[in-house]
């Protein structure tokens, strides 16, 4: 069957994780840095709080500007799991 192969070269072509790489395509404005901490190696899309998905999928509806974050892994996790304010991450005024 030839789709594994395929599909394994298809995956190597776009890379890791594509979301971020559409995510920028569809927003070229967007920081290219962490918002809270300035980090530029490894960036993730955290959604804001009051725009949280809870378990939507993933969409062009639900992944704006307005309604997402641009943060290392680090700060998303002090935001998700460690629930530390986005005012005290320096996301809010």
């Amino acid at each position: 069957d030839i789709k594994p192969v395929y599909y394994a070269r298809a995956a190597a072509k776009r890379g890791p994780d594509g979301n971020l790489i559409r995510f920028y395509s569809r927003h070229p404005e967007a920081p290219r840095s962490c918002q809270s901490c300035g980090e530029t190696r490894v960036l993730d899309i955290a959604h804001k709080p009051e725009h949280r998905r809870n378990g939507a999928w993933r969409s062009n509806k639900n992944t704006t500007m307005e309604k997402v974050w641009i943060l290392c892994p680090t700060c998303h996790a002090l935001l998700d799991r460690m629930h530390y304010p986005p005012v005290e991450l320096g996301l809010l005024p």
